[in-house]
């Protein structure tokens, strides 16, 4: 060592477990931020946007039906960020499916029938949405923390902590997005709340049973039945024959391939 060369004393015992714990409380703050802030991102960016894209892939439709949607899509995406507006953003759940997919099939649903009442149409909606939402946060709870998540617990706690934690958050999300969405249909009537309560149930026992994705195909069933059903088109009949009839079949043959 050259003299006069300076050393940095090193770290030893307590002081050395107090640097790596705010080492890790600095790391794990920062990965948090953002997750959180993607997660807010793509949480606010507008649902219209799947009009644009199913018209691409499904169409052509109707300017004015695509205007309509675009329209209700907007008022359903407010009802749903009203509702979560005191819930924190909760990271780490990927959604194959852009948000809004639901709600359009809901509202093409609508259309099998020939008239609704708007209020009623953008609240089951957003119903069917956060029962997705609620399927995909119980789906994400695991028994093991994926690989870079960081830990939610200061370090020497137990090692299950952050494990317990993070699926505490995914099951309380879940409960939390499947009782909005009951207590938006329970107003509608009887038949709107079992359609809901029935089709989120078979969603979630048919990925439990299976793992298979194609249990999303039941949700998406669930949401034209339910704009339908908003239309006053009774549950199980057969649609009556109306001029949007084909582009209701469309949009459910582009969901089903996203």
């Amino acid at each position: 060592m050259a003299e006069g060369q300076l050393v940095a004393p090193r770290a030893d015992g307590p002081e050395r477990a107090a640097t790596t714990a705010t080492d890790t409380a600095t790391a794990t703050a920062i990965a948090t931020a953002t997750a959180t802030a993607t997660a807010t991102a793509t949480a606010t960016a507008p649902w219209r946007s799947v009009v644009a894209a199913c018209a691409l892939a499904a169409g052509p439709f109707d300017l004015s039906l695509l205007a309509a949607w675009r329209s209700e899509l907007d008022d359903v995406q407010e009802r749903v960020m009203r509702l979560r507006g005191d819930m924190p953003v909760v990271v780490g759940v990927a959604d194959p499916l852009p948000a809004g997919v639901h709600a359009l099939l809901t509202l093409a649903g609508a259309r099998l029938g020939v008239r609704w009442l708007r209020p009623q149409l953008i609240d089951v909606a957003a119903a069917v949405e956060l029962a997705h939402r609620a399927v995909m946060q119980h789906e994400a709870v695991r028994d093991r923390l994926p690989p870079g998540l960081p830990p939610r617990t200061p370090p020497g706690g137990p090692a299950e902590a952050p494990l317990l934690a993070t699926n505490k958050e995914h099951v309380l999300r879940g409960d939390w997005s499947i009782t909005q969405a009951a207590r938006l249909v329970a107003d509608i009537g009887p038949s709107a709340y079992r359609l809901l309560v029935r089709g989120w149930g078979t969603a979630q026992l048919t990925r439990l049973e299976t793992g298979s994705a194609s249990a999303r195909n039941v949700l998406f069933d669930t949401a034209i039945s339910l704009g339908a059903l908003a239309a006053g088109v009774p549950p199980l009949a057969a649609a009556p024959v109306c001029s949007h009839r084909v582009e209701v079949a469309h949009v459910l043959d582009w969901a089903v391939q996203l």
